[in-house]
């Protein structure tokens, strides 16, 4: 590749997200593409682990072992999402496991706020 066709693609691969995977080192080596995509995934756990947390705690307080199982259910679905993830398809991140974690975690997030919604008009 010529640095003319390097500097092109490396523009496109920053104002393209979708094409960051196609970056130089990623078309070159196909384990610097899966360490790319192992490195997205982990930052989108731990993007979306804060929204997991607070619920967490909040609807642990009162109903402790269903949000212990939706705890442990969304943990092995990201797992599953991971390993999708790393393989490359956009089609192999999701699935049942996928939805399953997520299906959890709206399960919690609506399990906190009745929590809330209830201390606080019960007054704890």
């Amino acid at each position: 590749m010529s640095p003319l066709q390097v500097s092109v693609q490396v523009r496109a691969c920053v104002q393209n997200r979708a094409d960051a995977c196609k970056c130089v080192q990623c078309v070159q080596s196909p384990e610097a593409f899966k360490f790319n995509c192992a490195q997205r995934a982990h930052q989108q756990t731990l993007e979306v682990l804060p929204l997991l947390t607070l619920p967490a705690l909040i609807s642990g307080l009162k109903y402790p072992i269903p949000t212990a199982i939706a705890v442990a259910t969304w943990s092995v679905s990201r797992i599953f999402f991971t390993r999708g993830y790393i393989s490359g398809g956009p089609k192999k991140r999701g699935g049942i496991m996928s939805g399953l974690g997520s299906l959890a975690m709206v399960g919690l997030i609506l399990t906190a706020a009745y929590t809330s919604g209830t201390w606080a008009l019960g007054g704890i």
